[in-house]
């Protein structure tokens, strides 16, 4: 008896689009949630643009400048060359001035109080990220769970 052998296919394995899709779908949402129009009352800021047309939150401001961080247009403290000193107290990532401000913020009284506090940042784009991590992990830190990014409002 003689045996034929089989001729073996090989196949390509195919691209798998589902998943990059749901990257690219959760991506256009974090940023569809968490981005701002608003225009900046601190003329010192220069804010990135963006494409949208949601109107500014009411909230605590957060405006973190190349030479300072500020609460509601209050200095919390100075940044040296856009970095967070070496004289200003901290925790690991957090800020320990920042956090003593956000948490006097949050004992004031706001509303209706159902809902977590919003926290609207405002970052001049020359500012590292690390500084803007830091911050937002400290208001985070502080019972702050929603943030909106301001951005200038393309036209």
């Amino acid at each position: 008896m003689r045996r034929t052998r089989r001729r073996r296919i090989e196949e390509t394995p195919t691209v798998m689009l589902t998943s990059m899709t749901d990257m690219f779908t959760l991506i256009l949402v974090f940023l569809l949630h968490f981005i701002d129009p608003a225009m900046s009352a601190d003329p010192t800021v220069q804010l990135p643009s963006a494409a949208t047309t949601d109107a500014a939150a009411e909230g605590t401001t957060l405006t973190i400048t190349p030479d300072a961080v500020r609460l509601n247009a209050k200095t919390v403290f100075g940044l040296s060359g856009g970095q967070v000193p070496s004289t200003v107290e901290r925790d690991g990532k957090l800020i320990v001035p920042l956090y003593d401000a956000l948490r006097a913020v949050q004992k004031q009284p706001a509303g209706t109080g159902t809902e977590e506090p919003l926290l609207r940042v405002e970052c001049d784009k020359s500012v590292p990220y690390t500084v803007v991590s830091d911050a937002l992990h400290t208001a985070g830190s502080a019972g702050f769970g929603r943030f909106q990014l301001v951005v200038i409002q393309k036209e």
